[in-house]
């Protein structure tokens, strides 16, 4: 069983680099460098270099090029220089090879999550249960990475990794639903451009807000003429009713049960009820069949029914019947977080279910802690720091925002509602629009069990209420991996997410 708290397995040696780089340039000065943070808008010269690799069993040489492109205004001027970091594969003619366009979440958080967990060449050292080695982070090659079948760019939002802006103007405009979408079309035409990659198969993935946002950019970029093969979604939210409860929506607590049990299952804390398969379908089938009715009954329901649903889910959450009583039978994530463990004095994992951790007492900057990813960040900050600038050569010099409050506290106040939409914001729409235009364009849907951030039996709720013909649904693959929010985390879920991408797209007409 996974040890939570502290990991008494720790990697015993690291696999050495069988990448080398070479300077493909010497590194060059560059204009308009400024030491301004917030405004460094300037231009820098892109960092290239060659390296080699095995993945999936297939060596090949690459090339990488780590740098920024300018995103302009309606004015002309420059609004923001955005970063990215690109692997190409050497001696392929260009647009004879698929390319990947790869985003994070928060909204708020760099792409260093996906690119240095588990899809980029080189990945972060992780304990196999996706916990952290003692420091200092330590780097591997990832032989997982789907490098082999296609070129892979990560971008980092405005305002997170490299990536800045001009001026608090032009965070108004940028840190918006809309902004934001319009920001990383302009940068995908842009890349495409200036490397000749407008025949290639194009896919989107997005992890968490960042497949909200590549849902709503599917539109964005077919609009504007440029075609997508598919995206890839992963630990996703495409439709903010299904995972905000409210007065008068039920909805969340109900798809929040599978997970909810998934975690208790895992801990050992449903008697009579394995952490398989069989569990969750007879958690899914009470949920909607009996769960859900009862809610709807609002405060009418009590008596006898009431006893009966206290005790469903006293069986599927492991939490105590007066803990259930409190909450009114609605129990929001903080307060499964909270209550799971208590005896115990321990918190649940809100991003991964199955990492448990003691609450720090000075909460006054930390008031909701999340206890699986109190080691994570610090790990992941300095492993792409180490990478960047020590084996890619990137002169850029400013700090690496592996996340920005301030683009996360911008893009929740923006406008009357969150995300700068009125009501529930959703790109499913979108996300609809995209699919029906093509027969061909394909959707691969990747949650994890004991993600508790994005849970995934609403995902799999939102996309079967995509309104589409019967015949489009053998476009959309589910995979639910035995994975938190974070699902390269977990050596064993980092091999399923990448097998799967690969038979993903090995499968594209």
């Amino acid at each position: 069983m996974r040890k939570c708290v502290i990991s008494v397995a720790i990697v015993a040696a690291l696999a050495s680099s069988t990448a080398s780089a070479e300077p493909a340039t010497p590194a060059e000065a560059t204009a308009n460098r400024t030491f301004n943070e917030d405004g460094d808008i300037g231009a820098y010269a892109p960092s290239v270099t060659r390296q080699a690799g095995t993945f999936h069993g297939q060596k090949i040489r690459y090339t990488t090029t780590a740098g920024r492109i300018p995103i302009t205004g309606p004015d002309g001027s420059i609004d923001a220089q955005v970063f990215y970091v690109a692997y190409t594969k050497d001696g392929v003619p260009p647009g004879q090879r698929p390319i990947i366009f790869l985003t994070n979440g928060g909204p708020g958080a760099a792409t260093a999550w996906l690119h240095m967990g588990g899809v980029g060449p080189r990945k972060i050292v992780l304990n196999a249960d996706g916990s952290v080695p003692p420091p200092p982070a330590r780097l591997m090659d990832n032989t997982d990475s789907p490098l082999d079948r296609a070129d892979l760019v990560f971008i980092d939002a405005p305002g997170t990794g490299f990536s800045r802006v001009a001026n608090e103007q032009t965070k108004a405009r940028l840190y918006s639903r809309d902004g934001d979408l319009q920001a990383y079309a302009a940068f995908i035409q842009n890349y495409l451009r200036s490397n000749n990659r407008f025949g290639s198969p194009m896919y989107l993935w997005g992890e968490s807000y960042g497949a909200f946002r590549v849902a709503g950019l599917s539109d964005v970029l077919v609009r504007q003429g440029i075609p997508l093969k598919g995206v890839i979604l992963l630990s996703s939210a495409l439709d903010f009713h299904v995972t905000e409860p409210g007065m008068t929506n039920d909805l969340p607590y109900q798809l929040l049960l599978p997970s909810y049990a998934s975690v208790a299952a895992f801990h050992g804390l449903l008697p009579g009820l394995k952490d398989d398969d069989a569990m969750r379908r007879e958690v899914e089938d009470w949920s909607l069949n009996v769960y859900g009715p009862a809610l709807a009954k609002g405060s009418r329901l009590g008596g006898e029914e009431r006893a009966k649903i206290v005790a469903g889910l006293v069986r599927y959450t492991g939490l105590e019947a007066s803990v259930i009583e409190m909450h009114n039978l609605r129990i929001e994530v903080p307060e499964f977080m909270k209550y799971l463990h208590a005896a115990r004095r321990l918190v649940t994992g809100r991003v991964d279910g199955r990492l448990l951790g003691p609450a720090p007492e000075a909460r006054v900057e930390e008031p909701f802690y999340d206890p699986a990813m109190g080691a994570l960040t610090p790990a992941f900050s300095s492993a792409t720091s180490q990478y960047l600038l020590e084996e890619l050569r990137v002169d850029i010099p400013v700090p690496y925002r592996m996340y920005s409050r301030d683009v996360a506290t911008r893009f929740a106040l923006a406008g009357p509602a969150r995300y700068g939409q009125l009501g529930y914001p959703e790109t499913l729409g979108a996300l609809q629009s995209t699919f029906v235009k093509d027969s061909n364009f394909r959707i691969l849907s990747m949650q994890g069990l004991y993600d508790l951030a994005t849970p995934f039996a609403s995902m799999e709720f939102a996309l079967d209420h995509m309104p589409v013909p019967h015949d489009y649904l053998a476009n959309i693959v589910h995979v639910r991996l035995p994975a938190g929010h974070m699902a390269y985390d977990d050596a064993a879920a980092l091999k399923q997410m990448n097998q799967a991408v690969v038979s993903f797209l090995d499968s594209a007409k």
